[in-house]
């Protein structure tokens, strides 16, 4: 979970690279937490090209995640 507060906390600094980064480390770490899953999603649909990864990991999340599912709802209104 290091990884991850740490991608959290790099995200809120607007350091989006760094926080893209840590969230991968934490997903090698731990690929069965949705969390980071949820996270790593809502980086990569921010561009272009990365958004169908971005969308995969979203999904993956959703399995779990109300909040995933969500952000996914929210992406198909636009």
């Amino acid at each position: 979970m290091g990884h991850y507060n740490l991608a959290i906390t790099l995200y809120g600094k607007g350091d989006a690279a760094g926080s893209e980064q840590s969230t991968r480390r934490a997903l090698a770490l731990s690929t069965d937490n949705p969390r980071i899953h949820l996270l790593l999603g809502e980086l990569l649909v921010m561009r272009e090209q990365t958004r169908a990864e971005g969308l995969t990991e979203l999904r993956l999340a959703a399995r779990t995640l109300s909040d995933a599912r969500w952000v996914l709802r929210v992406l198909s209104t636009r």
